[in-house]
């Protein structure tokens, strides 16, 4: 008979003793949990608890009974162990193994919280699945640790394949620490400032990493494989699309709960409405509705998303939840377009990846709406819009870079001219051009006259599609909307003083006694130097707090919080006072993070050379722009903070290839990623045809860009004035009896209002309810009020009407006639009575006895 090799029996035997040990333990650990207080059967443990003890006992006696079998029959254990470890065998094995292992992972560190109220019987369980993971972990580890030398041995002998890669992410990942170690040792970045210092972008949780990481393995290597157009263009459309629609039902099945920018649901209609800035906008949008053109002529910085919300309700109606649902349903596409970027700069599965993380961030965002300050899709915000434009800016940036043999004029004009609809959603985004162009200018020079030709289009479509409306004259100025807003921007957040402590000039420049020599000679110059650096000394403050908190978006504690407790961290719950301190299990993870954001740019970097830097490249370009106008945190990281997560995605991947290929998974290499190769003849054929259609999709950025001035030259006006005995008449008929000399002294009242318009945003408050900001009409107030915003010919009003309760319901978006008084201190309509043009009228008039003159006697305060 062969003999038996003795590394087999200690090999089982080791294994199965291991696992009688664990065992062991965790029957110790369960009887250890506290006993039950009702149904005790014996020693204080309830029938539930002594049958899971006397399973894990008797697992434990058959584990211990396997091992000393594996020595008692040796040859019997080899037979077994070369069985599991040949073929398919194998793989089974290893597959029960890592589903054990995740299971384990999954109970030993996932709160019990997450089980409500089967949290007890979860506690109970958790020992049992602890050792059972454990138990998959050591027999994973017995099936692929053998050969481990000789396969990293392999990889190494190939890593002049991925010399470019590690270079740049070696690069990477040393500035990735610089700006960690100036930050801990300077506090730059974490020390707040006192104007827009904000928290940090909404995470992404471990438990939604590791599952969108398992749905791309899955479809990725059974789906598509399977369906036999794993590379095709078919799979590409059907991916895109899908990834569209799973967004878009994803954020729709999320409830939007009260927040500032959408307070509510409150009587009389129990809706959500826009406030503060969202209702700005809202309200710019009605005014291109009525035919008054972008806010009526005030100056306002995002035209584009007003005219997109203008849209909407010319489809959908005035509806909140309408309005908002076909907005999701738009910007359902960015998870889809970053999944082109992705999948066209790396692979498929990299492009997957990033757009299941993006769609699950934006799910997390409007999830955390009652935790932190957010800007998401379900709210009437231009900060996401922003990022999808600038995403699809990235990728047709990208196309332009990666094609090398001509000057890609169609992708330079697209480039452009979505850049240039992201400026007119936020100014912003402006700042990422230089730091796109410079990338392409300088990393190869070879081609330097071509690219400066499609740079010379780039800036032009971006001129042509903005400057329309910024040359417009806003209502009551003289001078072009573009010089108002350079003004506005120098005297509000740059030139603007701040407080702070200022290091006294002397103390700054002792630096020897030649430096103080020619200071003193020349001291007007220096202290007005020193003067001018410390104004902008805010800049990098903001500036590395931008790109601090976008990074804390990643994971970085081994515990599975779910959304709210995750939020706990110091920089959501309070950053201002955040010193710089870390939740248990970062000292690890945030290092991780950093390295595989490194791997993914070196990958990008290898693969595509300058043009996979475009998405990087933007990042701080944006950032500084936040940084000059004094804002970092919060949403002001939305239109960048996937940047974050497209470099991780395709950093992730590259690593699990490596640790795949150490293990010795997966050795035909079926996520082996395409590198990027020259275009194919086809291809240049359709882009000789494609070429002729430049000077169209030029045209139709230039037609967008004129869009906004001439709106209210296209659409007729709804509400053209009229007189005040027109009005008179219409209330009259619509119920509202007052006679005609009480009318007229009414109208000679100083501050008396009568007007009409669209009435939007019904809502009642109690009496001391109200919204925060005490500077805003809708602030809290000693009696109880109905209020709506009436959007008429000449400007918008907040109307306030004193009620003891609120009516039935409200008609939102239906035309309005007010009467009342204009108050003296604050901007409202302190209103006499509210009718509506439906059909019948309604009326609601200002409860109590009121003399119909202005002002109304003051309100008594209720308790």
């Amino acid at each position: 008979m062969k003999p038996h090799k003795p590394s087999a029996r200690i090999q089982a035997g080791l294994y199965f003793g291991m696992c009688a040990v664990l065992g062991i333990a965790a029957l110790v650990w369960t009887a250890a949990i506290p006993a039950d207080e009702k149904g005790s059967v014996l020693w204080g443990f309830s029938l539930a608890r002594l049958v899971l003890l006397g399973g894990i006992l008797i697992l434990s006696l058959l584990a211990g009974l396997a091992g000393w079998f594996s020595f008692r029959r040796p040859e019997l254990t080899e037979r077994l162990l070369i069985r599991l470890g040949e073929g398919k065998n194998r793989l089974k094995t290893q597959r029960v193994s890592a589903i054990l292992m995740g299971m384990g992972w999954l109970a030993s560190f996932m709160p019990a919280y997450w089980f409500k109220i089967y949290q007890f019987y979860f506690v109970r369980l958790q020992p049992l699945l602890v050792w059972l993971g454990t138990a998959g972990l050591l027999a994973f580890g017995m099936l692929t640790l053998p050969g481990l030398k000789e396969r990293f041995q392999r990889w190494k002998d190939d890593s002049k394949n991925f010399t470019p890669l590690i270079r740049a992410a070696g690069i990477t990942l040393g500035v990735f620490a610089g700006v960690w170690l100036i930050a801990a040792l300077t506090g730059l970045g974490i020390v707040s400032e006192p104007y827009f210092w904000d928290e940090a972008s909404v995470p992404l949780l471990g438990l939604q990493v590791a599952l969108c990481g398992l749905a791309v393995v899955i479809i990725n290597r059974f789906v598509l494989s399977a369906a036999g157009f794993k590379n095709s263009r078919t799979a590409g459309w059907i991916l895109f699309i899908s990834i569209w629609l799973f967004s878009f039902f994803l954020w729709y099945v999320t409830p939007l709960k009260h927040s500032y920018f959408a307070p509510g649901p409150r009587p009389p209609n129990y809706l959500f409405y826009p406030y503060s800035d969202a209702e700005f906008y809202d309200l710019s949008a009605q005014y291109i509705l009525i035919g008054q053109g972008v806010f009526n002529g005030i100056p306002m910085d995002k035209p584009l998303y007003s005219m997109f919300l203008a849209l909407i309700h010319a489809l959908v109606g005035q509806g909140y939840e309408e309005t908002v649902n076909l907005q999701i349903f738009v910007l359902a596409a960015m998870p889809a377009v970053l999944y082109l970027l992705g999948s066209q700069m790396a692979n498929r599965p990299a492009g997957l990846l990033m757009a299941l993380l993006a769609a699950f961030h934006q799910r997390n965002a409007i999830a955390a709406t009652p935790f932190i300050k957010v800007s998401h899709s379900k709210l009437l915000l231009t900060e996401y819009p922003t990022a999808l434009l600038l995403v699809i800016f990235a990728l047709f940036a990208f196309k332009w870079l990666r094609n090398q043999s001509s000057t890609g004029l169609r992708e330079a004009v697209l480039a452009g001219g979505f850049l240039g609809l992201a400026v007119l959603v936020r100014p912003n985004a402006m700042m990422v051009l230089p730091f796109v162009l410079f990338t392409a200018w300088v990393a190869n020079r070879r081609i330097l006259k071509p690219r400066l030709l499609a740079s010379g289009v780039i800036i032009a479509m971006l001129i042509v599609t903005i400057l329309p409306f910024m040359l417009e004259i806003p209502k009551g100025f003289n001078e072009p909307y573009l010089v108002i807003k350079i003004r506005n921007i120098l005297e509000s957040r740059i030139l603007t003083d701040e407080p702070r402590g200022v290091i006294p000039l002397e103390n700054q420049i002792a630096a020897g006694d030649d430096f103080l020599s020619w200071t003193n000679k020349n001291r007007f110059f220096v202290e007005s130097l020193f003067e001018g650096l410390e104004r902008f000394a805010y800049v990098p403050r903001h500036f590395f707090h931008n790109l601090i908190m976008t990074v804390m978006l990643l994971p970085n504690t081994f515990a599975l919080h779910d959304l709210s407790h995750t939020l706990e961290a110091p920089y959501w719950a309070d950053v201002r006072q955040w010193k710089g301190e870390l939740p248990a299990g970062a000292a690890l993870l945030l290092p991780l993070n950093l390295m595989i954001l490194a791997l993914g740019v070196g990958a990008a970097w290898q693969r595509q050379r300058e043009a996979g830097l475009v998405p990087l490249m933007m990042l701080p370009g944006y950032f500084l722009a936040n940084s000059l106008a004094r804002n970092s945190g919060w949403r002001y990281l939305v239109p960048m903070d996937w940047v974050v997560l497209f470099y991780f995605a395709i950093g992730a991947l590259v690593l699990l290839r490596w640790v795949l290929d150490w293990l010795g998974i997966d050795p035909h290499r079926k996520w082996q990623p395409q590198l990027s190769g020259e275009v194919n003849p086809a291809e240049q054929a359709l882009r000789r045809r494609e070429g002729l259609a430049t000077p169209l999709l030029g045209l139709v950025f230039l037609l967008v860009g004129l869009s906004l001035p001439l709106n209210k030259d296209l659409i007729p006006d709804r509400y053209p004035p009229l007189s005040p005995v027109t009005l008179y008449e219409k209330v009259n008929s619509a119920g509202l009896r007052i006679d005609k000399e009480t009318f007229k002294g009414f109208m000679k009242s100083p501050n008396a209002y009568l007007n009409y318009g669209v009435g939007l945003y019904p809502r009642f408050y109690p009496a001391n309810g109200g919204e925060p900001q005490t500077n805003l009409p809708l602030k809290g107030r000693p009696y109880p009020r109905f209020t709506l915003t009436v959007v008429g010919w000449d400007t918008f009003y907040t109307v306030l009407l004193p009620m003891e309760e609120s009516m039935a319901s409200f008609p939102h978006g239906e035309d309005v006639i007010v009467m009342g008084c204009k108050d003296t201190q604050e901007p409202f309509i302190d209103a006499y009575a509210v009718v509506v043009l439906s059909d019948p009228p309604q009326v609601f008039q200002r409860s109590g006895e009121t003399s119909l003159t202005c002002p109304f006697a003051p309100i008594a305060a209720q308790p």
